[in-house]
């Protein structure tokens, strides 16, 4: 199986130092510290005060320009910090794509947090009332055009997602990575029927605990990594709560969110489960230890999930 993570152009710290000071002559000497890469950006703390993203990939460069619009809209409205983009860079002769600098938000990963099931469950109010801000957004129809950028296929397509969560969920087993693999396949024999029939709404579209900051105080503190930006089906960003909250934060989550269809709840596990299987083995292969822990503590809790068949 092909590895999307791996990058189609990487920015180090020289040719990120050169990007920034020759476009951004007022950063200019650029201290950058590198904070870390994923599938779509590789990431620098800069002068201490902001962030800066490049893409690695495409599919990421063609991002940037949504992000542009929306993320400064969105960060008026919602009830948690978001990155707001500060800095506009260009594609050159050296790099070519568009990349972004945003304000700086403190904060550390959900997934090197160590989270306890307490400290998750004081979570899920703060975690429903932000995405219900969030997919309550009233957006005209130009906008809505403009969000509808799912080229990966995000917005829940069970029949194309499922061969492959089987597939990850038999590689997890075979690595020894994950114990709980039979109530993982259990899970989609029971609801591998369901399809994708929700209402739209604007949602971060790419919303599991890597992206989720988290305080001095154990609170969340803001919402990062926004290039999956669309309007899709809830449930994709719903997923968040079968692999971030334990069983007994879900009423609580829930009550703050407000009624969601049963079908949408059994879309959100499925997306939870197919999602989560891919970071693990993501994790176990670039040895990230802290995503490798989290991704297990997801597989975890998407296991113990009850009557969502």
């Amino acid at each position: 199986m092909s590895q999307p993570w791996v990058a189609e152009h990487e920015v180090d710290e020289t040719l990120g130092k050169e990007l920034i000071e020759t476009q951004f002559p007022e950063l200019a000497p650029a201290v950058l510290v590198f904070v870390g890469e994923g599938w779509d950006n590789t990431v620098y703390r800069v002068n201490d005060r902001f962030l800066f993203r490049f893409p690695r990939r495409q599919f990421a460069a063609n991002c940037v320009p949504l992000e542009s619009s929306m993320l400064p809209y969105l960060a008026q409205h919602l009830p948690l910090p978001i990155p707001e983009p500060l800095f506009f860079g260009q594609p050159t002769t050296t790099y070519p794509w568009p990349f972004l600098g945003y304000n700086f938000l403190a904060g550390k990963s959900a997934c090197s947090a160590r989270l306890t099931r307490t400290e998750r469950v004081a979570l899920a109010k703060p975690l429903a009332l932000f995405l219900k801000t969030l997919h309550s957004r009233p957006l005209d129809e130009a906008l809505k055009q403009s969000l509808d950028h799912d080229k990966r296929r995000r917005i829940l397509d069970v029949p194309f997602r499922l061969p492959t969560a089987r597939e990850n969920i038999l590689k997890i087993k075979q690595l020894g990575l994950f114990t709980g693999c039979k109530n993982l396949l259990a899970i989609i024999d029971k609801l591998g029927h369901i399809r994708d029939h929700e209402p739209k709404v604007v949602a971060h579209g790419d919303l599991y605990a890597r992206h989720l900051l988290i305080g001095d105080q154990r609170e969340l503190v803001g919402i990062i990594d926004w290039g999956d930006l669309g309007f899709m089906n809830p449930a994709v960003d719903l997923a968040i709560v079968f692999s971030f909250l334990p069983q007994e934060a879900h009423t609580l989550f829930f009550e703050a969110y407000g009624p969601v269809k049963q079908e949408t709840k059994q879309l959100a596990c499925l997306k939870a489960l197919y999602h989560n299987a891919i970071i693990l083995c993501y994790a176990h292969s670039i040895g990230d230890a802290d995503l490798l822990r989290e991704s297990q503590m997801a597989m975890q809790l998407i296991a113990e999930v009850r009557a969502i068949s």
